[in-house]
């Protein structure tokens, strides 16, 4: 493993891949821990226990692991001077209704170096929800078709931790609930005068939201959501919520669902009222017997005007840093907030 220059801290690199417990003996003389492996600052667990993540350990003094809570596990928690070690990291099931974080401090005598912990919740909110002004929960039945979790980052990290911790593969997103749901998002790229790389990013505190950057005139994120279970005069209810803290991302975006002719129909447009102030979309479609033949309800956001940035000054082009974040939503703290969700919702009989 090269070193560039002397550590000021330890070079901490965190090991997702299945390794050896117990790795050759080598002549470590230095006094530094060195952690080996493809991040430098978080493991993800799932809520279920049972699935364990590596780390590698190097140190020519002898060393000790602790975690932060109980409900992290190390196996070694400690080793010798000048001996290469694998620690397994496993967690105790989580039963909670959010993600939680911890972290492990490997320390020697000299050094220390520290990893963050976050596992997932296998939460579902309940299902009961208002459909129409004036239903109560006990009038309506909502069940969950799709949902994406973004105010813990706990499930598009575990879903491409091994590819540098995007929050896509190949551009696709799949929905982390309900189990074995196969409705998936995908960003497209719009408009040919941006035809740029476009840059997947997580919030570096582990609970805030995604990005992508940049966007430009029709870039969109579009959802495909299988209708299991719905029937004609069902309803959708779509909940995500929209941010940026620049300047230089469009200012207006636009809700379309996919007909079954294939035509794309305008739902509701939104602007950025100013950066940093979540826009809460929230969708109703009411499913038809044309929907329910196609079996699949397709559902993007689309960027419908370049022209102003989010502070409604001109743009002239697209800007590197114009990051799009999908937030939780603001001001609203119940079951749904943190979730881009899709539900169904019938009234009860």
């Amino acid at each position: 493993m090269s070193r560039k220059g002397a550590f000021a801290t330890a070079a901490l690199y965190v090991c997702l891949a299945l390794g050896s417990c117990e790795g050759p003996r080598e002549e470590i003389v230095s006094p530094e821990i060195i952690l080996e492996g493809e991040r430098t600052d978080s493991l993800f667990l799932d809520a279920k226990p049972g699935e364990s993540r590596y780390l590698t350990i190097s140190c020519g003094d002898s060393w000790e692991a602790v975690a932060s809570d109980p409900w992290i596990i190390l196996t070694p928690s400690r080793g010798k001077a000048s001996v290469k070690k694998t620690v397994y990291v496993t967690a105790l099931e989580n039963g909670g209704i959010t993600a939680r974080k911890g972290s492990i401090v490997f320390s020697s005598r000299k050094e220390s170096a520290t990893v963050g912990i976050c596992q997932m919740s296998d939460y579902v909110p309940p299902v009961d929800q208002p459909q129409e002004p004036g239903d109560t929960p006990s009038d309506v039945k909502e069940t969950i078709l799709a949902w994406w979790t973004v105010g813990n980052n706990d499930f598009m990290t575990t879903w491409n931790a091994s590819k540098g911790f995007c929050w896509t593969e190949e551009g696709y997103i799949p929905a982390d609930k309900p189990s074995g749901s196969k409705a998936v998002a995908k960003w497209n790229i719009g408009n040919s005068t941006a035809d740029v790389a476009r840059t997947f990013i997580i919030s570096s505190d582990l609970a805030g939201h995604w990005a992508v950057k940049p966007t430009w005139l029709d870039d969109n994120l579009a959802f495909s959501v299988p209708l299991e279970g719905a029937a004609a005069q069902d309803t959708v209810l779509v909940r995500l919520a929209i941010k940026t803290n620049v300047t230089s991302v469009p200012k207006y975006w636009t809700t379309e669902y996919c007909d079954a002719s294939g035509d794309w129909k305008t739902l509701t447009d939104y602007a950025f009222p100013s950066i940093k102030k979540a826009v809460n979309i929230d969708e109703r479609i009411v499913l038809g017997n044309e929907d329910i033949a196609k079996g699949v309800l397709d559902f993007r956001l689309r960027c419908s005007d370049a022209s102003v940035g989010a502070d409604g000054k001109t743009l002239e082009t697209y800007a590197a840093s114009s990051a799009l974040r999908f937030c939780p939503r603001g001001g609203v703290f119940d079951s749904f907030s943190d979730a881009i969700s899709f539900t169904l919702a019938r009234k009860k009989l």
